[in-house]
C-alpha cells in the first residue's frame, strides 16, 4: 500500500508501520494483529516497532484504533528463549506487550501450510498454533 489506510497515526509511527512484516487489516480497515517474522534478525528490533506502533495507539486517542489486538512473533523453535528474555525487558513490560504477544514457531507454519491455505483465514486459525509466554 501506498499509504497507511488508518488514521491518526503520527508521522513518524506511520513511518514505523510500514517496517512491521505484515499488518492484519479486516474490510473496514480495523487492526486484526501486527506479526513480526524474526527468523535470522534481531527480536528486539521488531518489538520495538511494534512497542513504538502499539504506544502511540494508546497515547493518542485520536488514531480511533482499538489497542487491544493481538501479536505475533513468527520465530525458530530455537530462538524461544531469545524471545522470552527480550519480552522481559522494562520498556516491553512497561508497554505490557508480553500480555498480547503470542509466538508462532516458523515449523509449524511449515509443517501445518497446507491445512492452514484451505481454511478461511480468521484469528482462530492463527491462535491454534500460537503459543503464550
Amino acid at each position: 500500500m501506498e499509504e497507511f489506510p488508518v488514521g491518526g497515526l503520527d508521522k513518524k509511527v506511520e513511518k514505523i508501520s510500514k517496517l512491521i512484516d505484515v499488518i492484519w487489516l479486516d474490510t473496514q480497515f480495523k487492526i486484526v494483529a501486527l506479526f513480526e517474522i524474526e527468523c535470522t534478525t534481531a527480536i528486539h528490533s521488531g518489538l520495538l516497532r511494534m512497542g513504538d506502533f502499539v504506544a502511540n495507539v494508546k497515547l493518542n486517542p485520536l488514531t480511533f484504533i482499538d489497542p487491544n489486538f493481538p501479536i505475533y512473533i513468527v520465530i525458530p523453535k530455537k530462538r524461544k528463549m531469545h524471545l522470552q528474555t527480550q519480552l522481559s525487558r522494562p520498556i516491553f513490560q512497561y508497554l505490557e506487550l508480553h500480555k498480547s504477544c503470542k509466538g508462532i514457531y516458523i515449523e509449524d507454519i511449515e509443517r501445518g501450510w497446507e491445512t492452514i491455505i484451505k481454511q478461511e483465514i480468521d484469528p482462530n486459525i492463527i491462535d491454534s498454533i500460537a503459543y503464550r509466554f
